[in-house]
């Protein structure tokens, strides 16, 4: 397989976001797509063992911030013939349980502050996917982007859609430094209606109630394993 994110220049954490990248690299090669104006070669330089890909596949023009979409990741291991594991640049993996391959594998985020030994449970998304080759042309063209609100319910909910299983491994295996939120509530408000009408949810609720929503809907289809 190989691991793919999108490193952030200006992370709030870069000694997090450093030491996230090291802890992936014994599972498979490691690339960061990234806009190809967005990194210095001296920035670069700083990550090793990431071979970084220039892509334009951004929701620049949306929100402000060239995020690259989540299809050119999928675009992108299709384009090799490999199962994809799609995760946030400052997840750090500890641990990775045996993946499964008649669907899809999500993973939660164990939050701390100071020590991995003191974690939280973040129960308001995900930060990790495995996606099998097979399933990585089922999914529609999408304006969501990696390090942007509700494209992590998005993959998910689409393969929930198709009746792709979700799997839910048991255990602690992806973990985050906390660090303060980086992106705007409006964000989180615009994207949320484009999820709201992609997805067919009543449009005379509010952003919240079909977060909620979702929610539900893929917490009841977890295949915990």
């Amino acid at each position: 397989m190989i691991i793919c994110t999108s490193i952030s220049p200006n992370h709030k954490n870069y000694d997090s976001q450093a030491a996230a990248l090291a802890s992936w690299q014994k599972y498979g090669e490691c690339f960061s797509l990234n806009n190809e104006w967005e990194l210095p070669e001296t920035v670069m330089e700083q990550y090793q063992g990431i071979t970084f890909i220039p892509t334009r596949k951004t929701i620049q023009h949306l929100v402000g911030k060239s995020l690259v979409t989540i299809n050119a990741f999928y675009d992108f291991a299709i384009e090799r013939k490999r199962d994809l594991f799609l995760i946030n640049s400052d997840i750090i993996v500890k641990d990775l349980p045996k993946l499964k391959q008649d669907g899809i594998t999500i993973f939660s985020r164990y939050d701390f502050t100071d020590s991995i030994g003191e974690t939280k449970m973040f129960i308001h998304g995900y930060d990790a996917f495995y996606i099998p080759y097979q399933f990585l042309k089922m999914f529609p063209p999408s304006i969501f982007a990696l390090g942007a609100c509700w494209h992590d319910l998005w993959t998910p909910y689409c393969c929930i859609k198709n009746q792709i299983p979700v799997y839910y491994p048991n255990g602690e295996f992806t973990f985050h430094k906390l660090h303060e939120v980086q992106y705007p509530v409006r964000d989180w408000e615009l994207l949320g209606r484009f999820f709201q009408l992609e997805f067919g949810f009543d449009y005379n609720i509010s952003v919240g109630q079909v977060n909620t929503q979702a929610m539900a809907t893929i917490s009841n289809h977890l295949l915990k394993y």
